[in-house]
């Protein structure tokens, strides 16, 4: 998930899930690290 100037992220809340959040010239990124992070993703907006 990428959030540019201007705009916003939402990551779900799961038990146990990490994001690595980096910060690029314009934009936060937040990736999935572990298993509970990736799932907690997939299932988002279902």
């Amino acid at each position: 998930m990428d959030a540019y100037y201007g705009t916003a992220t939402y990551l779900p809340l799961a038990d146990g899930a990490r994001f690595r959040i980096t910060l690029s010239r314009d934009a936060l990124i937040a990736r999935p690290v572990n298993d509970p992070a990736r799932e907690a993703i997939g299932d988002w907006g279902q």
